[in-house]
């Protein structure tokens, strides 16, 4: 068993490697720039990137607080854990490739402006939940899925001025949960591509633009799939 704790303020790489073990990382940040985070968890089960190996609500997740923050995260297995909370950035930059099953991701980013997340899954039975925004709203958002699998289910709540979703979809009953509010003017409008190829999927999208433009382009190949739109400003 392997676990690293980081008070950080500054570059870091960490890379755990233990075969068939629980690698943990915990992580927490009060306050800095310019941070760049690259953890690669490998050959193992159970691993976690958190505050704590408490898992039990909002006190597990990690904090980073500081504008200007790169991370590139690499979990492979299963049953992996991360669960993180990312407060006041600016130029938020997160790139995630996780490859196993039964894993579970909780991203919450409060403000997090000028984000731009390329988030890969592979795997089943999968939760990733993704809130970005939070009560004060973002602006700008890109944000790019790949998910690769069966029985996934992905949660995702944006609250940006002008965000832009390209979501690739593999795989069946797989179910996506898709609000994206705030203003849509800050890239003329909100925009979701979602590309789908499988049977039995279902998707709910609420698009609320305020006043502003909304756009949604969805390509869906299979059978017996689900889809249900809101739109509104």
């Amino acid at each position: 068993m392997k676990h690293i704790i980081a008070f950080v303020a500054g570059v870091f790489t960490l890379v755990s490697t233990d075969l068939l073990a629980d690698q943990s990382v915990y992580i927490n940040q009060t306050s800095g720039e310019n941070l760049s985070v690259t953890i690669s968890q490998s050959n193992g089960n159970g691993n976690i990137v958190a505050a704590s190996g408490d898992l039990s609500g909002v006190d597990s997740y990690f904090v980073m607080n500081g504008d200007d923050q790169t991370w590139i995260v690499d979990q492979i297995g299963s049953a992996n854990v991360l669960s993180g909370s990312v407060i006041s950035s600016d130029m938020f930059n997160f790139t995630l490739n996780q490859f196993g099953d039964n894993n579970e991701i909780d991203i919450l980013g409060n403000i997090a402006n000028f984000a731009d997340l390329n988030l890969s899954y592979t795997g089943n039975n999968n939760t990733m939940v993704l809130d970005l925004g939070g009560a004060a709203s973002a602006s700008y958002t890109n944000l790019d899925w790949i998910v690769t699998g069966d029985y996934n289910t992905v949660v995702n709540n944006i609250s940006a001025d002008g965000a832009l979703q390209d979501i690739d979809v593999s795989g069946s009953y797989n179910a996506f949960q898709i609000d994206q509010t705030g203003y849509g003017d800050s890239i003329d409008f909100h925009e979701i591509y979602l590309d789908m190829i499988g049977d039995n999927n279902q998707v709910d999208i609420m698009q609320d633009t305020t006043l502003a433009a909304g756009h949604i382009d969805l390509v869906i190949n299979g059978s017996n799939a689900v889809i249900d739109i809101t739109q509104s400003d």
